[in-house]
């Protein structure tokens, strides 16, 4: 009777563990993926292409969610998290583009996945994007060479990471076996509002050789482009040469003859001299002779100081606002003359 009884009672609760045996078997279950951090990739300055991939387990059915850690320094402490997109070329790999970096900073990410209520995370890898450097500027290029100018141009490749706070152009006469030139040298600086990268130079020796390369500086230092050279054009001003004529005590007619004019239509001429300066120039004293284009002419220069040395007179002959030419000068000393001038 009493076996019965135990039967009666065994045999129902096996019955009801092999139930619930099957009922847990028949769950979902839920399996961690395998993750493997990539090294960061395409780093610049300011980002980074972070990449990972993961492999989901052959008998977890739960929906993997995949994004990636990432933070500034080499800890996730205080990580943020970023979506990760699919790379289509590669199966199980994801990536995730992060901009907004600073140069030189070092940074960490890692590479997770979310399925159920856990979340699995891979290695965690560090990086350090570039450093900032001077800015990197190309060879300047020279147009419009003449006798005393030209035009400069170049342009900045890469401002270095930073604001480029001057740029322009450097030069200075060339001489062989010299450095080139620098921001100690001559210098053109150009506008950092103007569009373009160019400047006019003015004011240089003709027939002359000068060495140029451009410059532009930010908080990393100063950047140079290669270095050119140019040679400036002869001067175009008129020839001539000059001769004393007639001498009194008080006058004296000089004459000049203009061998070529330089190129340019000449559009006045005449005499200055000088009692004190080697080289007279329009700033002493001058007269004007003509305006109307002309080979030869002459002048007779009055009001001369008796028994006076006049060191020098020449004449000077304009052409198209380009300048000023001298011819050879003629040396002259006033003589005795029994002549007395009137008050």
């Amino acid at each position: 009777m009493k076996i019965n009884q135990i039967k009666n009672v065994v045999l129902p609760l096996l019955l009801l563990f092999c139930l619930i045996g099957c009922s847990e078997d028949k769950e979902p279950q839920t399996y961690p993926p395998t993750l493997v951090t990539n090294s960061a990739a395409d780093m610049t300055r300011f980002e980074a292409l972070l990449s990972g991939s993961v492999v989901e387990h052959a008998n977890s059915i739960a929906k993997v969610e995949v994004f990636f850690l990432f933070a500034k320094g080499n800890s996730l402490t205080d990580a943020e998290e970023f979506a990760a997109t699919p790379d289509n070329t590669t199966e199980g790999r994801y990536t995730c583009l992060i901009d907004g970096l600073s140069p030189g900073n070092e940074y960490c990410y890692s590479i997770c996945a979310r399925s159920g209520g856990s979340v699995a995370k891979g290695e965690v890898i560090q990086f350090e994007t570039l450093s900032s450097t001077s800015p990197v500027v190309a060879t300047t290029v020279a147009t419009n060479v003449n006798e005393n100018g030209a035009l400069l141009s170049s342009d900045i490749t890469d401002n270095g990471g930073q604001n480029v706070t001057q740029r322009g152009f450097a030069y200075k006469v060339y001489q062989e076996g010299m450095p080139e030139p620098t921001t100690y040298d001559k210098t053109r600086t150009v506008s950092m509002e103007a569009e373009n990268f160019s400047a006019q130079l003015s004011e240089l020796q003709p027939l002359t050789k000068y060495i140029v390369r451009a410059y532009a500086i930010n908080k990393a230092g100063t950047g140079y482009g290669e270095a050119i050279t140019f040679t400036t054009e002869e001067l175009k001003i008129p020839q001539l040469t000059c001769t004393m004529g007639d001498v009194t005590a008080f006058a004296a007619t000089p004459s000049a003859a203009i061998s070529t004019n330089g190129g340019f239509k000449v559009t006045e001429y005449g005499f200055c001299w000088s009692t004190e300066s080697q080289v007279p120039t329009t700033e002493n004293l001058k007269t004007v002779t003509g305006k109307d284009e002309t080979a030869n002419f002459s002048e007779t220069i009055e009001d001369l100081n008796p028994e006076t040395t006049t060191t020098c007179v020449r004449m000077p002959s304009m052409k198209k606002e380009q300048g000023i030419a001298i011819s050879s000068r003629s040396r002259l000393k006033r003589s005795k003359s029994p002549r007395s001038r009137l008050p």
